[in-house]
């Protein structure tokens, strides 16, 4: 039997046990168990032998041999022990192409993802209002004063750069050995400015422009992390009361438990969690979508499902399809990026729910995936599974 260690996270029956109790299920002193979010925001590196409780959220994170982890299975108090997964930007799933402008360099670039710099020169009908935004209506909920208004948008991803565009209401950082939460990969930042880019005379406006942005660096530059850093993410999130959690996340062909667990945690504590519903085309199972989570496939222009945009696995079933392909937003250094992926769909659906949230201030969470659902434009594409429709805004505020 293997005797080293791997990580792994194990959730609990009670969804509040606390330290002290996980420290007598797994016979170990408390004062071994850190507080997630406390420890993994603070800078420090993570070790092997480091052990995290996500309170609240009722998994822990440790180190295991093969035998510990058959001890454990035995043990009624616990639902499940999965290995610590690798969690990355939804688009980064599968290797990829990309074109980019010859004198720029990217982190890896993402297939299904295609990125370019966008010249400084695109041009817009209205200069703030860019397709996508104007396909889900967003400026007809604004010309009833629904802008998004107060409410807290958490952005579970690799950070949000500075951006004449973008306002921070603040952020954490829960990649190893860093408690900087800027952006040094360009994804966040992108999947911010569709949420609530604020126009500043020459920019462009996302779907809830007056939205609180939070930027919750939960992967790295390279735009990857693990479910022990989203699971400290989801923490911080419910801890300090977001409305909105946007996750434009994904793993490989995987369910897991615990996450499932802390989706469920999150609704029953009033916070929304929309998911990318991934890029698998139905293929794989995307770990970063979850039963009770508004879970957004991607759609073009042309109001036609995606190639790339998941849509018959059991588990990557859209609620609702967003603009997914070719959308212009935010990125690195105060510049724009054209860029396609399911990742690029979630935060339509973000900001929606804000949207909906400031209208309606006692919605709960279940009511907003049903109000966004029953409201949605019908789709032109009649051959895939696309939930129940297009997001439109304007219905969802009325």
């Amino acid at each position: 039997m293997n005797t080293s260690q791997k990580r792994y996270v194990i959730t609990y029956k009670n969804g509040n046990i606390s330290a002290r109790d996980v420290s007598k299920i797994l016979s170990i002193k408390d004062t071994t168990i850190h507080d997630a979010v406390t420890y993994l925001s603070s800078g420090k590196v993570i070790h092997e032998n480091d052990i995290f409780h996500f309170h609240g959220l009722g998994s822990s994170s440790i180190s295991l041999t093969d035998k510990e982890v058959e001890k454990l299975n035995n043990d009624a108090q616990i639902i499940a022990i999965e290995e610590d997964k690798q969690i990355v930007a939804a688009d980064l799933i599968n290797q990829f192409e990309t074109q980019t402008k010859p004198t720029i360099s990217l982190l890896s670039p993402l297939k299904h993802e295609s990125v370019r710099y966008a010249d400084f020169s695109f041009s817009l009908t209205d200069k703030s209002i860019t397709w996508n935004i104007d396909l889900v209506k967003a400026p007809q909920a604004w010309s009833k004063g629904i802008t998004g208004k107060n409410i807290k948008v958490a952005v579970l991803d690799t950070g949000i750069a500075s951006h004449s565009d973008v306002i921070i209401s603040g952020g954490v950082s829960f990649v190893s050995g860093s408690v900087a939460y800027q952006d040094g990969n360009g994804h966040g930042t992108h999947c911010a400015g569709i949420i609530a880019a604020g126009n500043n005379i020459n920019g462009i406006k996302g779907v809830a422009p007056d939205a609180n942005l939070f930027a919750v660096k939960v992967l790295n530059d390279v735009g990857k992390g693990s479910l022990t850093s989203v699971l400290a993410g989801m923490a911080w999130a419910k801890d300090n009361n977001m409305d909105i959690v946007n996750m434009s996340l994904g793993g490989v062909a995987t369910y897991s438990v615990a996450y499932q667990n802390a989706v469920y945690l999150m609704l029953v504590a009033g916070v929304t969690v929309v998911c990318a519903s991934g890029n698998c085309m139905g293929d794989a199972i995307n770990s970063a979508n979850s039963y009770g989570a508004i879970a957004v496939g991607a759609i073009n222009n042309k109001k036609m499902i995606a190639d790339f945009s998941s849509m018959e696995n059991l588990y990557n079933k859209a609620s609702i399809v967003a603009p997914g392909v070719n959308v212009y937003s935010t990125y690195l250094n105060n510049s724009y990026a054209i860029l396609s992926g399911s990742s690029m769909a979630t935060p339509h659906a973000a900001g929606a729910a804000a949207l909906v949230k400031q209208k309606f201030p006692g919605i709960s969470p279940a009511e907003i995936l049903f109000k966004l659902r029953n409201t949605s434009t019908q789709s032109d594409d009649d051959n895939a599974i696309f939930g129940n429709g297009i997001i439109n805004c304007d219905a969802a505020t009325n």
